[in-house]
């Protein structure tokens, strides 16, 4: 009896004491749980097995950099003290020093339990390309006779990143960039290492980042194409290269303070500093200034890129925080699956007979509601593919993956059959209402629609979350 009234007294402390969501929804992350996080959702970086020009620290290459100011500019930019004699010509550092390499990381949190991660490497340089055609022509010329510092694009300087947001501590959605463009996916996408850091390859030479290994066409051209070539050749495991910064706070993760390079205000020199010294402020620009360039425009040397500064914000990728379930599935009363044909930009069809990345969608909570711990009957509600496209109802009743903006097409009104009471869960049978006043269907034949005017089994779906 008194071992009995020592374990409820050690309860009753306990539960006065600890709070219940001490580290929930509302949880405050410390200085060491926001590194902890970065880490263990940094990625492994396959560099392609003919990779010539690979990262490095900045400070690694600020030796061979200063700041300047261009013509008519009182911004400060970049440029290699070396000059180029022409324009495609390759410098020595360019080649990086993976050995000293960071992966510079920032920290914003974007609303209630919701951090945004950007994870950014930083390349002396980035070898542009002719397309893909001419490319494969040149590898069969003898290599005595082959042009040198062919190609358009190459620039000094080159800054890649990618994003991933964290809901509750678990990353959910991760969006990577190449060249001038984008691709979002669901987190769950992606092979991992050790369960959490994904995979992820860097391009030859321009290094946008790309889910898989191959050949990626980013650009079609009238008679040809331009592509990215990914291989998994060298592996960077980020994790143990991390420099991470809370640009909320302005003030170092990792052992190290708010950097002057950081700072937005490209005219200000770090007192003391010599204002031509690469890290001594704000840097508008991170490379040589564009040259070689003919009529169209384009250039052999393209001009360094922007970088990173105090006032990125990456924190509006992923649309606003709202309650969401990630990688769910409908499956059909024909035991067929809802699909956004290519992850979305197309038709939805329901006629899959097992879940892939197409047929996992993000159910997120469309409008205000007084519960926001989770979704429940009743609820509006827009379904997002992986790579960022909605579910839209026309006013014709189809059905499809097209709008890039959740409006007013893209809202649905969830009615859980199951369960008209409690949080929406996995196996719960749901049906679908859109804002025209019709419900969606998955036809016996594999179309889906958005036309009936009552439930019937048709309209019926099992839902159900993936881990």
């Amino acid at each position: 009896m008194k071992k009995l009234m020592l374990c409820l007294l050690s309860f009753l402390v306990l539960s006065v004491f600890i709070p219940s969501d001490a580290f929930g929804s509302d949880h405050t992350y410390t200085s060491e749980e926001k590194l902890e996080l970065i880490k263990k959702y940094a990625p492994r970086i396959w560099f392609d097995k003919n990779e010539r020009y690979f990262p490095s620290s900045v400070e690694w290459s600020a030796p061979y950099m200063e700041r300047y100011k261009p013509e008519g500019s009182n911004e400060y930019s970049l440029r290699s003290k070396q000059s180029l004699k022409n324009p495609g010509d390759v410098l020595d550092f360019f080649y990086g020093d993976l050995s000293s390499a960071n992966i510079y990381v920032g920290w914003r949190e974007a609303g209630p339990h919701t951090i945004d991660l950007k994870y950014m490497v930083w390349y002396p340089y980035n070898r542009g390309k002719l397309p893909a055609n001419i490319e494969n022509l040149l590898k069969f010329l003898p290599s005595g006779i082959t042009p040198k510092n062919m190609g358009f694009g190459h620039h000094v300087g080159d800054w890649e990143g990618i994003e991933i947001r964290v809901v509750n501590g678990k990353a959910t959605q991760v969006k990577l960039n190449y060249h001038s463009w984008n691709k979002k996916y669901n987190w769950s996408d992606f092979q991992r290492v050790d369960g959490d850091n994904i995979v992820i390859y860097s391009a030859r030479g321009s290094h946008g980042s790309w889910k898989d290994p191959g050949n990626h066409t980013y650009l079609n051209l009238v008679v040809d194409t331009l592509q990215d070539v990914t291989s998994a050749g060298t592996a960077w495991d980020t994790w143990n290269s991390v420099e991470a910064y809370d640009f909320d706070l302005q003030e170092g993760l990792s052992g190290k303070p708010w950097p002057a390079w950081l700072s937005n205000d490209n005219t200000w020199t770090e007192a003391g500093k010599n204002p031509s010294d690469a890290l001594a402020g704000g840097i508008r620009k991170w490379g040589n200034s564009e040259d070689g360039c003919n009529f169209t425009g384009l250039c052999v040397n393209s001009g360094g890129p922007h970088g990173p500064d105090a006032g990125s914000n990456w924190t509006g990728t992923f649309g606003p925080p709202t309650t969401a379930l990630y990688n769910v599935s409908f499956r059909s009363a024909s035991q067929k699956y809802l699909v956004a044909e290519s992850d979305g930009g197309k038709n939805v069809n329901a006629n899959r007979n097992q879940v892939g990345v197409w047929e996992r969608f993000n159910l997120k909570r469309a409008t205000p509601a007084e519960d926001t711990s989770c979704i429940k009957n009743g609820d509006y509600v827009n379904i997002e593919t992986g790579s960022g496209y909605y579910l839209r109802a026309t006013d014709k009743g189809s059905l499809d993956a097209r709008a890039s903006q959740p409006k007013s097409w893209e809202k649905f009104q969830l009615i859980n059959h199951t369960d008209k009471s409690s949080c929406l869960a996995s196996g719960d049978q749901i049906s679908l209402k859109t804002i025209h006043g019709k419900y969606v269907v998955g036809e016996n034949d594999g179309d889906a629609h958005a036309d009936r005017s009552k439930i019937g089994s048709w309209e019926k779906f099992i839902f159900t979350i993936h881990e």
